[in-house]
């Protein structure tokens, strides 16, 4: 019984720490922005923390309603540029997120390192 508990303790570790994969500061290699990625409630965000770009607004919301679909999480991303919010699928592999933007017809990749 006490193996069973153990095992079954081990596993929702594992579980519960691969929710958390995208959890901390991430560059997301333009401007050397940085943005840190954090759970609120349930669900992920992401806010600008830092950037060389003078533009950018550092605390600004540019991630949001994340939440975790098999081995990706699901989401909103906003796109500086054109005001706007949109689709985003981030799949995380080791020290990198994989960012696919859907605008429109058109899907972009991003990668973002830790």
């Amino acid at each position: 019984m006490k193996l069973f508990v153990l095992i079954l303790s081990l596993f929702s570790f594992f579980q519960l720490s691969n929710d958390f994969e995208i959890v901390g500061t991430w560059n997301t290699l333009e401007d050397n922005t940085k943005v840190q990625i954090v759970e609120q409630k349930g669900v992920f965000i992401g806010r600008i923390i830092s950037s060389d770009n003078s533009k950018a607004q550092v605390g600004r919301l540019i991630l949001k309603d994340l939440v975790k679909t098999g081995n990706t999480w699901s989401g909103k991303i906003f796109a500086v540029k054109r005001n706007e919010w949109y689709d985003v699928e981030i799949t995380s592999k080791k020290n990198m997120l994989d960012l696919k933007v859907h605008i429109g017809f058109v899907n972009k990749t991003l990668t973002w390192e830790k």
